[in-house]
């Protein structure tokens, strides 16, 4: 999109779990080129914990689409550090997210305090609050092995 002779990107975020074919073509036909889809991980023990079920095929779907419509730069975001997330629970996610061929993949860090933990029991949320996973050690492994 261009206003006044500048140039802008406009991403649409997107969830696999609710977004329908007909958002995707309207995306496109507005000129929507980028799209970010929050993946956070695709184990379910970890997607139980989080309270947030997503498929891979629902992601793959979604990215079909987005292919399909003229969207050329396809973002996935993922989460370590994630109640009930391991190393191999991990390292399977990322296998999964580097399969479903995204332009880019953008990786966050979770940090859960005692603090936090105690108010999301204290609602009935998900234990598991002191997992931590070391994705920046995995990633490099995989990355120079």
């Amino acid at each position: 999109m261009t206003c006044n002779g500048l140039t802008a990107e406009t991403v649409a975020e997107l969830d696999p779990r609710t977004t329908s074919a007909l958002q995707v073509v309207t995306l496109g036909m507005l000129g929507f080129r980028a799209m970010s889809l929050g993946v956070q991980d695709f184990a379910q023990p970890v997607q139980d914990a989080i309270h947030r079920h997503q498929s891979r095929a629902q992601t793959a779907w979604l990215i079909q689409q987005g292919r399909e419509h003229g969207f050329t730069d396809i973002n996935l975001d993922i989460v370590y550090g994630l109640p009930r997330q391991t190393e191999h629970s991990f390292a399977a996610t990322l296998d999964t997210v580097v399969e479903l061929q995204p332009d880019r993949i953008a990786m966050f860090a979770t940090r859960i305090s005692r603090a936090s933990c105690r108010i999301r029991r204290s609602s009935n949320a998900p234990a598991g609050c002191s997992t931590r996973t070391s994705a920046p050690r995995y990633c490099y492994s995989r990355s120079s092995g």
